[in-house]
């Protein structure tokens, strides 16, 4: 799915691809932007929430967050 496009989704919304033969993982997920992630050790499952402040709605919101992108966020900075 084309960046724009998924941004017209809703937060938490995704699109990936996974190619078995290499062992990779890429994937699309929309949160504040469009964000891109290719893994070779993590999976989209499982699937977790996390609250997030939406402007529009003026209030916390439910996003769905894949396990890579949990990932990838738990490790940013060396943690």
């Amino acid at each position: 799915m084309a960046k724009k496009d998924l941004a017209k989704k809703a937060r938490g919304k995704c699109d990936y691809h996974q190619d078995v033969a290499n062992d990779l993982l890429v994937v699309k997920w929309h949160d504040n932007a469009v964000v891109s992630i290719v893994s070779n050790c993590h999976g989209i499952e499982p699937l977790r929430s996390a609250a997030r402040w939406s402007a529009k709605e003026k209030r916390q919101v439910t996003v769905t967050v894949l396990d890579v992108v949990h990932q990838c966020n738990h490790c940013m900075g060396g943690h």
